[in-house]
């Protein structure tokens, strides 16, 4: 569907919805008022599956349609963009170039690729992204949080199936490997921490470099097995 089209299917949309939803909580008095309230309802069930077809494979805009190829650039960690942030490529590069060597030298080996992307489940990919021109401290977060390790779909399927201790203790390391890597990294939280991850990560941060790095290092290897 052209851009234009698009853009004013999904505006018409969105005020039948908003129409069609105010008509839904109305009284139903009489069988036309039934019927328009049966109506909204459908409108409202599926509104789910059209907005997913409209966005997907699209950019920030639903009119805009992610067709374009990945630009990307080799340092110590690939770095993938959309062609938006082409001209933060290099910034963008830097900044991973210097997160991997401050996790090398902890002893940590660092993802192959940062991309933009959300379309694999490699363990060995990060995913990171954010609108344009984005702050140096943007850039920064989305990349530190990139380079924590990540649940797969898979795994997080399993976890739905198979909510329990062994699941609950795998989201609570999740959480503090993603704030302790945000800490050797210098990054600043955007949120605040609960009481649990805090506590977790000050008893790792209590520990030598080695042993925190030795920690990570298998704390890791559990979530990406996803083993529950």
């Amino acid at each position: 569907m052209a851009p234009d089209v698009l853009a004013a299917a999904t505006a018409l949309y969105t005020a039948l919805l908003i129409a069609g939803s105010l008509l839904f909580f109305l009284p139903s008095r009489s069988s036309h008022r039934r019927f328009l309230g049966g109506a909204a309802a459908l409108l409202l069930i599926g509104g789910a599956a059209v907005s997913a077809d409209f966005v997907r494979g699209r950019g920030y805009s639903l009119a805009q349609e992610r067709t374009e190829g990945l630009l990307c650039r080799r340092g110590q960690i690939e770095v993938c963009v959309w062609k938006e942030h082409s001209r933060e490529l290099p910034r963008i590069s830097a900044v991973a170039d210097d997160f991997a060597a401050h996790l090398r030298k902890l002893g940590i080996q660092p993802k192959g690729q940062l991309t933009q992307a959300s379309d694999s489940s490699d363990p060995d990919i990060g995913h990171f992204g954010f609108r344009s021109d984005p702050t140096d401290l943007r850039i920064r977060s989305a990349l530190a949080g990139a380079l924590a390790p990540s649940l797969s779909e898979k795994c997080r399927e399993k976890m739905v199936q198979k909510q329990g201790q062994k699941t609950m203790r795998l989201v609570a390391n999740h959480a503090v490997m993603q704030a302790w890597i945000l800490h050797v990294l210098g990054v600043s939280r955007s949120e605040p921490m609960d009481t649990q991850t805090r506590t977790a990560l000050h008893t790792v941060l209590t520990e030598s470099k080695e042993s925190q790095a030795q920690w990570f290092r298998t704390t890791a290897s559990t979530t990406r097995s996803c083993r529950l």
